[in-house]
């Protein structure tokens, strides 16, 4: 009978060690998920910076050739 309490003694101290254990897993995802959604939208913001300045870019390389085009023609 005494062996039977110490074992259940002891999975109790191993329950409440997993449940330890889950809850720290449980955090540390959703801080790793916090960063991935963060990650994400600043993967979002730069593809949108670089889209504004490849058009950027576009526009003033067609300003660039009518300019040239009007200088060569006067």
């Amino acid at each position: 009978m005494l062996s039977h309490e110490a074992e259940k003694a002891t999975w109790d101290t191993k329950i409440t060690e997993f449940k330890h254990q889950i809850d720290e897993f449980k955090s540390k995802n959703d801080r790793l998920q916090a960063n991935l959604e963060a990650k994400e939208q600043q993967i979002g913001r730069l593809q949108q910076e670089n889209k504004q300045a490849r058009r950027n870019y576009m526009t003033a390389q067609k300003n660039t050739d009518t300019n040239m085009g009007a200088a060569v023609g006067s």
